[in-house]
């Protein structure tokens, strides 16, 4: 029997219950969600401001003695952790032979992790080898996309003197952000007026992001090999702001919302359990009739389960659609998001699976005790 049918069934032998059952789960879920999402955007919107960095981070500041080949730069960065990456946000360029700068984020990084940290709307990331290979290509922001041309089958942009073939952009679909007008490139490939104004000072900056705690290794192999190339030169570190742990970092700006979440949760399901005892006791005689026709406890267990999980289920989903729409009338008033990600619906099902689970253990304890005869007798 499929989930809307068994729900069907549940709301006509028992209205009154399960309205009850159900208003007190949608109200804990969707306060649950809504507190989740918030968490989401705020999050989000610190790493979008920090240009995806959010943790374990150090700025790495050079000053040569002497002019430095950007290519040797490049081979400084040889001996980092397969899990790190070295970028380069002080960079700029200009579209074709036009006046418009273009902030660039060039990286580089030894193996493909995934742990990029922007949004990509369409395209995909460059590899490990395209990096390695000096390949020219970039992921453009969302309004950079007026100035690319189609070469074949290809689309390209040319920035400075040279021609990139664009294999993504990068944005939010809803929403202005500050990725809109940034040029994510390999570090290998980027323009060469970019490479002449790096050195312009005597002066440069690097981005060390570590991701396996391996930054003070990383650092000490970027000094050693940059002394190397320039043994009078002064290296520099510290770490970011933005390397502080920024989820755990809105989970406490967060932490009333979440405990009156957690909380009105527990009531709820409270709430609940006590419905679902009285449910089993209403349906006794139902229990011992199935025992009777050779059904075990366990396959009655599941029946129950089944039953619960229908109302969760279906309760869930109309508070996503509600918080979907919520989301939208707060957006188009305060300019605030509330979206319904991908990950409100998998924390959803998951605490809908659990709260069905909850739910029917106390029910179920009490439904094992029951005896065919016994019941019959009622």
């Amino acid at each position: 029997m499929n989930i809307i049918k068994l729900f069907i069934k549940q709301i006509k032998a028992h209205p009154v219950t399960v309205i009850f059952f159900m208003v007190g789960y949608f109200i804990s879920t969707l306060i649950l969600s809504i507190g989740f999402s918030n968490i989401v955007y705020m999050r989000n919107s610190i790493i979008e401001r920090n240009n995806g960095i959010y943790k374990d981070s150090l700025n790495i500041y050079i000053s040569s003695s002497k002019s430095i080949n950007f290519d040797n730069i490049i081979d400084t960065f040889k001996d980092i952790s397969k899990k790190s990456k070295i970028r380069i946000t002080n960079l700029s360029s200009y579209i074709g032979n036009g006046n418009e700068e273009l902030h660039i984020i060039a990286e580089y990084f030894k193996s493909d992790n995934g742990n990029f940290n922007f949004p990509i709307i369409k395209g995909r990331h460059y590899t490990a080898e395209e990096i390695l290979k000096g390949e020219k290509v970039v992921l453009l922001g969302n309004d950079l996309e007026q100035h690319t041309f189609n070469d074949g089958d290809k689309q390209k942009i040319k920035i400075g003197l040279s021609e990139y073939t664009v294999i993504g952009f990068i944005g939010n679909k809803n929403k202005k952000s500050i990725w809109d007008k940034t040029v994510f490139m390999p570090i290998t490939s980027i323009p060469e007026n970019s490479k002449l104004n790096y050195f312009k000072s005597m002066t440069s900056s690097l981005l060390l992001i570590s991701e396996s705690q391996k930054e003070a290794s990383d650092l000490q192999s970027l000094i050693n090999n940059i002394k190397k190339i320039d043994p009078n030169s002064i290296v520099e570190a510290s770490r970011t702001e933005e390397s502080k742990n920024v989820f755990l970092n809105v989970l406490s700006q967060n932490a009333g919302i979440i405990l009156i979440s957690i909380l009105l949760f527990g009531f709820s399901i409270i709430n609940i359990v006590n419905i679902s005892s009285f449910w089993i006791n209403e349906r006794k005689t139902e229990i011992a009739i199935r025992k009777s026709f050779g059904i075990n406890n366990f396959q009655i267990f599941i029946l129950l389960f089944m039953e619960f999980l229908s109302i969760t289920l279906i309760t869930t989903i109309i508070s996503l659609v509600f918080q979907a729409g919520l989301s939208t009338a707060i957006n188009s008033a305060f300019g605030y998001f509330l979206y319904v990600t991908k990950e409100n619906f998998i924390l959803s099902l998951i605490i809908s699976i659990l709260s069905a689970l909850i739910t029917v253990i106390v029910p179920s304890i009490k439904m094992m005790k029951i005896s065919p005869i016994e019941a019959l007798k009622i």
